[in-house]
């Protein structure tokens, strides 16, 4: 035990608190090395903690002066040794010109492009990867074909694994740019149908060792974007948000903030969590529709066009159960925002200095519409999850781009085009 000498107190090594995986169908236990789904029933699994062991050895006092990543939560983290590149800890920004535009004094933007790859991905895969690497799996795979696949290849080469990424046949190059850049294998796949993708991808996987990094299925990913919750009930003092808006395809992050926050409330460390509100676009929406409907599983649904790529998914499966039900028991809601709110949106992001991708600023979209609507009261404190850059998708941000102005060089020309 050393001295910190910021603080004068003796400094802990933090550690894990993980004890076990258990279904959350039919109650079975597992050890770490049981990666995927239930073997007895098929159920999600869930990693469980010593919250006694917990709750005696976190002390929020010292918080400031641990390290400025997802792993100052350590106790609440399923490995030791991480890999990581200094993930979340991401910059809460208090919104200081579109406030009033939106309708709400207090709101916030939980700014996740300035993470490693940047997106909230890498929250997931530095605990994906860091799990790999404790098993002794060699290789890591994913079915992506934007922030997942290029998260999974950078947290891979850290950790000098391999990385393999398919992606249907038709994907154009850029969006895999990044992948491809930290020397992922990416494969270009000639399937007949989604399905015989998504067939071909779980054979591979079995067949060669790989990890599946699918959220649907690892019941590890999630646990980075647990710290959602720590994040905002800190930056809150410990009072988190009134609400909290999230973009999602197919919810993991929603379900890992939901259980963050059910975490801290069972330690005591905070009274009330946030309402979470469920986001996607208007032209893919199978969860929100469910959720309106008062069904407790979503439907599969033929998805419309939409500029928001990165939330297409036309089947949330029976995940989105926990999706929703984490809605609900939060209090919260769903909501739908068109593409043409979507664009504006990102507008006004770029007012607040943040450059967005359509699937972050659909979240200030879901908040101005709430707004209009009488379900959030303009005192409220609200927080609007930005989950990427908006380098991630420059076609769509040129849809928002302003020409530039051809001058001729002398002053009087330059003049005239001095219109702000």
């Amino acid at each position: 035990m050393e001295a910190d000498s910021r603080s004068g107190r003796s400094k802990k090594e933090l550690r894990s608190f993980f004890t076990y995986l258990k279904c959350l169908n039919c109650g079975a236990v597992y050890g770490k090395e049981e990666v995927y789904l239930c073997p007895r029933c098929g159920g999600f699994l869930d990693p469980k903690y010593d919250y006694e062991g917990i709750a005696e050895e976190f002390c929020i006092e010292d918080l400031p002066f641990r390290e400025r990543s997802i792993w100052k939560w350590k106790e609440f983290m399923p490995v030791d040794e991480p890999i990581s590149l200094g993930e979340g800890n991401t910059p809460l920004i208090r919104c200081e010109r579109v406030s009033e535009e939106i309708g709400i004094r207090n709101l916030y933007l939980k700014d996740e492009t300035v993470n490693p790859t940047g997106s909230l991905k890498d929250r997931s895969t530095s605990v994906n990867v860091s799990i790999a690497k404790e098993l002794g799996v060699k290789t890591v795979a994913i079915i992506s074909t934007g922030n997942a696949a290029a998260s999974l290849a950078a947290y891979a080469t850290r950790a000098d694994l391999k990385a393999v990424v398919m992606v249907p046949e038709a994907t154009p190059n850029a969006k895999i740019a990044q992948a491809l850049v930290h020397g992922a294998l990416v494969l270009k796949i000639r399937a007949r149908s989604m399905a015989e993708f998504y067939e071909l991808y779980e054979k591979a996987c079995s067949e060669f060792g790989w990890m599946n990094s699918v959220g649907g299925v690892n019941p590890y990913r999630n646990e980075g974007k647990k710290t959602y919750a720590y994040e905002l009930s800190e930056a809150f003092d410990w009072d988190p948000p009134d609400w909290f808006i999230m973009p999602m395809a197919g919810g993991n992050a929603l379900i890992a903030a939901w259980k963050g926050f059910k975490e801290l409330f069972s330690l005591g460390l905070i009274s009330k969590a946030s309402k979470l509100v469920g986001v996607q676009p208007k032209e893919c929406a199978a969860i929100v529709k469910a959720f309106r409907e008062g069904r407790e599983v979503a439907s599969p649904i033929s998805p419309g066009k939409t500029i928001v790529t990165s939330l297409i998914v036309s089947n949330p499966g029976p995940k989105s159960a926990l999706v929703l039900k984490a809605i609900r028991e939060s209090n919260g809601t769903c909501d739908d925002p068109s593409d043409d709110e979507v664009l504006e949106a990102m507008k006004l992001l770029a007012k607040e200095g943040i450059f967005s991708e359509p699937g972050g600023a659909i979240s200030l979209a879901a908040a101005k519409r709430l707004v209009d609507r009488g379900v959030i009261d303009p005192p409220d404190s609200v927080v609007c999850l930005i989950t990427g850059s908006g380098f991630k998708d420059m076609k769509s941000v040129e849809k928002i781009l302003k020409k530039p102005i051809h001058v001729d060089p002398t002053l009087e020309s330059l003049e005239k085009a001095l219109i702000w």
